[in-house]
């Protein structure tokens, strides 16, 4: 494996991370298992470590290079076709020798059990950096979303994670001007914000595409409101 598959840092300040893509079984040489997402379908691939591959992971390290960040599309649920946890890929990369910090990429809520919580819990390594998935603050959104946990389900996730992590930051994505969405809607969304203390939060206006359910609901918001 050469190193042109890891995404390296450019400047001076980011030259101790490496970003390790797992949905890619060409440039996970530290992990055993990698993700695949095929259409919504999660597929973790067996992939054989080679020693060409170990050894330009330790040239990696030798060079200052001290922390993983593991990212996917659907990270969180690495291994859940062949009986493996997302949290058994998390410890892999903590136990690479000479990785001192491990990060995660987005994740989403509600396959954050506390099973999952006290597993990272227990790796000295892992930095409780997470960037957890929210789309909306309201209830209403959420449903027409698609999406399978509720704004108070995600509250308390995060005071799940602070409990148990004093140094926790959470960091989340939002969308406004969905379908369907009413001005009391965008209250509820506002209001869960104040509420929930994130610690950043990126936010995005809707963006109709074809082929969406979303794309032939009625009532589109207009850009000017968005």
């Amino acid at each position: 494996m050469s190193h042109k598959n890891f995404t390296f840092a450019k400047t001076v300040k980011e030259m101790t991370q490496i970003i390790l893509t797992i949905e890619n079984p060409d440039i996970i040489p530290s992990l055993k298992k990698v993700l695949g997402q095929i259409n919504g379908v999660t597929i973790s691939k067996t992939k054989k470590v080679v020693d060409t591959e170990k050894k330009n992971i330790l040239k990696s390290i030798e060079k200052g290079y001290k922390e993983v960040v593991l990212v996917g599309i659907n990270l969180s649920s690495y291994g859940k076709d062949i009986g493996e946890k997302f949290t058994d890929a998390v410890r892999l990369a903590c136990n690479t020798k000479g990785i001192e910090r491990v990060r995660l990429g987005s994740l989403e809520p509600d396959h954050i059990t506390d099973e999952v919580i006290e597993e990272l819990a227990s790796l000295h390594n892992f930095c409780p950096q997470f960037h957890i998935s929210l789309q909306s603050g309201c209830n209403n959104t959420l449903k027409r979303m698609n999406r399978h946990y509720t704004a108070e389900e995600y509250h308390k996730l995060c005071q799940k994670l602070r409990s148990t992590f004093d140094d926790a930051t959470i960091t989340t994505d939002i969308m406004v001007g969905f379908s369907l969405e009413t001005d009391e809607d965008f209250k509820e969304l506002y209001e869960f914000l104040e509420t929930a203390r994130l610690e950043k939060v990126g936010v995005f206006t809707y963006s109709r595409e074809e082929d969406t359910p979303a794309h032939d609901f009625v009532d589109q918001i207009g850009d000017d409101v968005k």
